[in-house]
């Protein structure tokens, strides 16, 4: 997990490597603080340009990875839109295991509020999310369902939105850890407890930091890729990036409503808080 050289790390695409690198990295320019000012200009420039790159390769990513699976479908015939089925309902089946099992016994359990109630008034920036695909662009609508309609803390809200903005992608994270293994049995490739662990420990680190805009996901999918070597060629990736957008929909829904879901357990947790310090001075 140690790289010996970063930079060969990079060049070798081991991601485990270089995210350990990476987390490192950003501790000490923390430290440093304005010593290292520049090198944060440089390295917030350099997310921006890839960011940019990302966008312009998805507009033009669906016909490509349209073209690689017509040829992979007249090769391989039927079996291969079962298998195209299996891995749309694998996401589907674990995005309402997240909501109605984690979200709602999150929400009614430790924020004591009805779970079917929030999620209805939450139906507006869940709706947003499903059309943008951006939980950047649902953050103004998820603030006011938040605030007005679940009647939250101005002050938590605009804390934990915005940091659950790029913090808190249960849903990449999840699809993330699917396509992997899709990948792997689509190729015959065996993948061991292992390889399962790093699958899972780097899908949670890229799901932090993954860029809360259409696509952005995407990146972090091929550092997973390269982790435990996968091919980020061929039949089996063309599928993940021709069904990436109508994946990406319901699972931006899902991480907009988990920012939602953890402000109100903070706002919640806060309330109780407050009460408890008014009840001791009345005391």
């Amino acid at each position: 997990m140690i790289p010996s050289n970063a930079i060969g790390a990079m060049a070798t695409g081991n991601m485990l490597q270089v995210l350990i690198f990476s987390i490192f990295f950003g501790i000490a320019m923390a430290m440093l603080g304005e010593k290292a000012e520049t090198m944060r200009i440089l390295v917030n420039q350099l997310n921006e340009l890839m960011m940019k790159l990302v966008q312009i390769f998805m507009k033009v990513i669906p016909y490509a990875a349209f073209a690689l699976v017509a040829e992979a479908m007249g090769n391989a015939g039927i079996e291969l839109v079962g298998s195209i089925a299996k891995y749309l309902m694998a996401i589907l089946i674990g995005l309402a295991i997240q909501v109605f099992i984690v979200y709602g016994s999150m929400l009614a359990f430790l924020s004591k509020t009805n779970p079917f109630d929030f999620f209805g008034k939450m139906m507006p920036a869940i709706g947003t999310g499903f059309a943008t695909s951006s939980s950047a662009a649902s953050l103004p609508i998820t603030k006011s369902c938040c605030e007005n309609e679940l009647k939250m803390s101005k002050n938590v809200s605009s804390f934990v939105l915005t940091l659950g903005m790029t913090m808190n992608m249960n849903g990449a994270s999840l699809s993330h850890g699917v396509a992997a293994v899709f990948v792997a049995q689509l190729n015959g490739i065996h993948l061991g407890f292992t390889e399962y662990l790093t699958i899972i420990f780097i899908s949670l680190l890229d799901s932090v930091g993954a860029p809360a805009i259409p696509g952005g996901g995407f990146v972090s999918l091929s550092m997973i890729f390269l982790a435990v070597g996968l091919p980020i060629e061929g039949v089996g990736i063309a599928i993940i990036m021709g069904l990436f957008r109508l994946v990406d929909m319901p699972l931006t829904s899902v991480n907009v409503l988990g920012d939602a879901v953890c402000a109100s357990v903070i706002d919640k947790k806060l309330n109780y808080s407050t009460q408890l310090k008014d009840q001791s001075a009345v005391t």
